[in-house]
């Protein structure tokens, strides 16, 4: 059985969603699904008041290996809100079928909301047989 490892590094330049008085700036967190295994989403810790938040999360997944061909990262980066519901700070999708097997990627994606950029994150991916 194959594992995705994917370590949400960091990200930059997100949009502030808080109203920016007095300093409050967004407060990021990450989570991310892949539509080829059983597991929920995972999401990393939150950030409070920070554009260019570091979270150092690494999250494991086992593969179901007749969905890998098909299977899907998807990136969701939020703006944690305690009396609203949490503002969509930019997304990501991945095919896994672009990671080649046994070799580790370390980039910066593009997150967008509906087609325009909204700032980047960094990820390291790795699919392992």
């Amino acid at each position: 059985m194959s594992h995705l490892m994917v370590g949400v590094v960091r990200a930059r330049n997100l949009l502030n969603k808080d109203d920016g008085k007095a300093g409050d700036l967004s407060d990021p967190y990450a989570k991310v699904m892949c539509t080829a295994s059983s597991l929920e989403i995972q999401k990393t810790n939150t950030v409070n008041d920070c554009l260019d938040p570091i979270w150092n999360a690494l999250l494991l997944y086992e593969l179901n290996s007749s969905l890998m061909d098909e299977g899907l990262i998807k990136v969701w980066v939020m703006d944690k809100d305690k009396w609203s519901t949490d503002d969509d700070l930019g997304q990501l999708i991945l095919p896994i079928k672009d990671f080649e097997i046994g070799k580790q990627y370390d980039e910066w994606y593009p997150l967008t909301i509906d087609n325009k950029p909204c700032g980047e994150i960094n990820l390291r991916i790795k699919v392992t047989p």
